[in-house]
């Protein structure tokens, strides 16, 4: 992307968004490690609101920001993704974010394209939700399964509430399982083995809207899974 390409409009909408990267950016920060540089996080957030200007369509029932947020709130936790002081939990909590704020960028891509009534706009923020929540314990389910333990030992819940989070969780690594091949691929390649979807897109010599499709299908078929389980 080059800065020289950008149409009056585009310049408009990055003028007038240069307030909701930082907001965002210290939204993020103020969970993060002191030692992390705020305006790194601006700078991921910039990049961001460069693609979100470039992928809008002004043309649709969307006002810009709106379709900026989760991008460039994406943009910050890819760039937080690549740096070197991370520990494995920070990199599950990090991969968790930045897969969320994806999901919720291909939600506002439908509001643009496709959404016609509000029964659709409902039907949507479900599955959305069913997604993100299933992103999160993905990644706190892979691996050792040590993010299990952590969170729950972050968070005042009983006994009881403590075994049916991990016998859920136990549920999902075995759903994951009986997924058709190349949605059980896309899963292991992200959750267990770390990858982004762009780097799964091209290892498979694909776009990144391929990967992203398919992992929205993955979580769909785990939700249906888990939905029949009663987990």
């Amino acid at each position: 992307m080059n800065e020289h390409t950008l149409t009056p409009e585009m310049r408009i909408w990055i003028d007038q968004s240069q307030g909701l990267v930082r907001s965002i950016a210290s939204k993020i920060a103020t969970n993060l490690p002191a030692h992390v540089n705020y305006e790194d996080l601006v700078s991921y957030g910039q990049l961001g609101l460069m693609q979100a200007a470039y992928a809008f369509q002004p043309d649709k029932d969307v006002a810009f920001q709106t379709f900026a947020y989760h991008r460039i709130r994406g943009a910050i936790y890819d760039g937080l993704g690549k740096m070197a002081w991370t520990n494995r939990s920070m990199r599950q909590r990090i991969r968790a974010e930045r897969l969320s704020a994806e999901l919720m960028e291909q939600q506002v891509r439908a509001t643009q394209e496709e959404w016609k009534s509000m029964a659709a706009d409902a039907e949507q923020v479900v599955r959305t939700t069913e997604r993100i929540t299933l992103v999160h314990l993905l990644s706190e389910a892979s691996g050792e399964g040590q993010g299990i333990e952590r969170s729950v030992a972050a968070t005042e819940v009983s006994p009881d509430e403590c075994l049916a989070y991990q016998e859920t969780c136990e549920i999902l690594r075995c759903s994951v399982g009986t997924l058709p091949e190349d949605q059980k691929r896309i899963i292991e390649q992200v959750y267990y083995e770390g990858l982004t979807l762009t780097q799964v897109a091209q290892s498979l010599g694909r776009s990144k809207s391929w990967a992203s499709r398919l992992h929205a299908r993955a979580l769909e078929s785990l939700a249906r899974s888990l939905n029949t389980r009663g987990a």
